[in-house]
C-alpha cells in the first residue's frame, strides 16, 4: 500500500517535469518563402506584393534579375545583372557603383535617384526557380535622402521572360 501511495504521489511530479521540459523547447520559425523585407529610414517595411522576373534579351545578350515589391504607396525595385544560363542565377554581389545593379524607390510616382547600393544573391534553386539574398541602397529626391537597409529576400519565386 505504501508503494502504491508513493507512485501516486510521484505521478503529479512527473507530469510537471514533463510539461516544463516540453514547454522550454523553442519552436522553429516557419520557413519564409516569397518573402522580402527592408528598413526604410530605420522603419521595417514588408511589402504586400512581391514579383521577381529573370529577363533575358537574346538580341543584346544580357540578363537582368528584377525584383519589384510594393506596399502602402511605396515601391522598391532592385535589378541585378546576371551572366548565367537557363533558370540558373549567379550568386555574388553586384553594386550600383560598378554598374551591375540598379535600385529604385518611389512613392506616389515620385522616383528617387539612386546614390549607392548593393545586392548580394546568396542562393538560387533552378529546379524551384527561387532566389535568396540581401540588399541595401540610398536614394535622393529633391534633397530628401532615403536609406533602404537590412533588405532581404528569401526563396522568392521568379519567372523567366525571354525577349
Amino acid at each position: 500500500m505504501k508503494r502504491f501511495k508513493r507512485i501516486l504521489l510521484n505521478i503529479p511530479i512527473a507530469i510537471v517535469v514533463f510539461l516544463l521540459v516540453n514547454s522550454c523547447r523553442k519552436e522553429k520559425d516557419p520557413e519564409k518563402t516569397n518573402f522580402i523585407e527592408a528598413k526604410i529610414n530605420g522603419a521595417l517595411w514588408t511589402p504586400s506584393s512581391v514579383q521577381c522576373v529573370l529577363l533575358e534579351d537574346d538580341t543584346y545578350n544580357f540578363r537582368i534579375v528584377n525584383f519589384t515589391a510594393t506596399y502602402g504607396g511605396k515601391v522598391i525595385t532592385v535589378e541585378a545583372s546576371d551572366n548565367s544560363t537557363g533558370t540558373s542565377i549567379n550568386t555574388g554581389t553586384r553594386s550600383f557603383e560598378a554598374g551591375s545593379a540598379f535600385f529604385r524607390y518611389s512613392t506616389s510616382n515620385m522616383p528617387y535617384k539612386t546614390t549607392s547600393g548593393s545586392i548580394n544573391i546568396t542562393s538560387n534553386d533552378p529546379s524551384t526557380q527561387t532566389v535568396s539574398g540581401a540588399f541595401s541602397f540610398t536614394a535622393e529626391y529633391d534633397g530628401d535622402l532615403i536609406t533602404v537597409s537590412d533588405g532581404k529576400f528569401e526563396k522568392v519565386k521568379f519567372t523567366r521572360k525571354v525577349q
